[in-house]
């Protein structure tokens, strides 16, 4: 592939911005309201002292697989309590990947499931289990089972939680490691 996984820094922040709103509305589009594609095509998903600020929190790897420079993948593991979603986890020896956005020009490439090794190779912990959360319906359930993921549990993201304009449906699903 020709790329390398590191971890992420501030620097970072324009190409993991336009890889979120790309590999969202990729991925959800047929999934999101028109109002939700909406702002997330208008608004600013990753900033600079986001990366800054989760570069410095104990429980949380941010990594990016890049090419040539360009951000091409990210991913998000977290470990601890504090960084963890208390409906997703469940139990301490569990690790949670919060997030995992390839520019879908890329998918079936490899990179997601590169990104996905190297998170639990350096995550601080040897975590038991990976558990995270997707929409229902959407390709990423495919791609996590996948990989050897089974569902949980199916879920709601309430609109209070995410400033989205509707509740949606999602699924929780657990790799055992």
């Amino acid at each position: 592939m020709n790329g390398e996984v590191r971890r992420a820094k501030p620097a970072d922040a324009d190409d993991m911005d336009e890889l979120f709103r790309r590999s969202w509305l990729e991925g959800f589009g047929d999934i999101l309201d028109a109002e939700d594609q909406e702002s997330i095509k208008e608004g600013r998903c990753v900033a600079e002292d986001d990366i800054e600020d989760r570069r410095r929190q104990d429980g949380i790897l941010t990594l990016v697989y890049s090419r040539n420079r360009t951000v091409l993948g990210q991913g998000r593991i977290a470990w601890s309590s504090s960084t963890t979603k208390s409906y997703t986890l469940t139990n301490r020896d569990e690790a949670e990947l919060r997030s995992m956005y390839i520019h879908p020009k890329h998918w079936n490439e490899g990179i997601g499931s590169e990104i996905m090794e190297e998170l639990v190779k350096r995550c601080s912990v040897e975590p038991a289990a990976l558990k995270t959360e997707t929409y229902e319906g959407s390709d990423a359930v495919e791609f996590y089972k996948s990989k050897g993921f089974e569902t949980v549990r199916h879920s709601v993201i309430r609109a209070t939680e995410t400033g989205m304009s509707r509740d949606y449906r999602t699924v929780v699903l657990k790799k055992r490691l």
